[in-house]
């Protein structure tokens, strides 16, 4: 925490949002409150236009998940994206592995939770769509209608990210290639959809430095993004020299990207010698 408040020392002026993501944010009640109180100090010299939280809610439905929740609600934040990647509690489970006893797990107790915290701020349901997850307009519509029940006001339905050339051919890339579901095909059968694309209003079709997304709305008022991500797109961006996003590692060191070691802005672990 030192280092991080240095790194924002450094960065006074410098407008920006706080993206909190990472580890499982809330699985140290004592941890994140002292984040939040560092970045809200940083915040009397830094403009901040968006704070927001990415979590699989676990901490939430803990014994101070409620003091969490106010917390972040006198934080500020924007909105929380909250990971669920099936509507039925087994299928979700397969998915993301929670520990055994891990409350969040429980698909009541994650409904709980999504609605306690939409009562405070904007929830957003991401779901990446596989094979043995989302995988079709029927899941789609099963999962959105649930993502309402729940209290969210938005579904980000994610392709994986496609992967550039130089990723190793190890397990993980294999899951990736195996359960990918290409969201082209998938976003085109839901809009030949009577249940889906037939209601939606198109909002805005966005290009950002690595992705791409589609977000439409509901009716009812629920907000769906369909959303692919280019790996190779991301290095060429960071290989450029532009600093698109700036992370802040446990080693101390400020990089403007997801390597550590790479792209180092600044170390604060050898504030002596600053990088250019």
């Amino acid at each position: 925490f030192d280092g991080l408040a240095r790194a924002l020392a450094a960065l006074r002026g410098v407008p920006m949002s706080w993206s909190l993501s990472g580890l499982e944010n809330t699985d140290d009640a004592d941890w994140l409150l002292r984040l939040l109180d560092t970045l809200q100090s940083a915040e009397r010299h830094i403009p901040v236009h968006e704070r927001v939280l990415y979590s699989n809610g676990a901490g939430f439905a803990q014994a101070r998940g409620d003091e969490l929740g106010e917390a972040l609600q006198r934080f500020g934040l924007s909105w929380i994206e909250l990971s669920r990647h099936h509507h039925a509690g087994e299928a979700n489970q397969a998915i993301m592995r929670f520990r055994p006893g891990l409350a969040i797990a429980r698909q009541p107790v994650f409904e709980s939770v999504a609605r306690a915290l939409a009562r405070r701020f904007p929830v957003r349901l991401i779901c990446l769509v596989q094979q043995g997850g989302i995988a079709s307009p029927d899941d789609v519509a099963a999962h959105l209608a649930w993502a309402a029940r729940c209290g969210a006001g938005t579904v980000v339905l994610r392709e994986f990210s496609r992967l550039a050339g130089g990723y190793r051919d190890n397990a993980t890339a294999r899951h990736l290639a195996a359960a990918r579901v290409p969201m082209a095909p998938l976003l085109r059968a839901c809009l030949d959809d009577p249940r889906l694309g037939g209601r939606w209003t198109p909002l805005a079709l966005t290009e950002g430095y690595y992705f791409q997304n589609l977000r439409v709305r509901l009716p009812e008022g629920l907000e769906v993004v369909f959303e692919w991500s280019d790996y190779a797109a991301m290095h060429r961006r960071h290989a450029s020299g532009d600093v698109y996003k700036l992370v802040y590692f446990a080693n101390g060191q400020l990089c403007a990207g997801w390597d550590p070691g790479h792209e180092v802005l600044l170390d604060t672990a050898r504030p002596e010698a600053p990088h250019g």
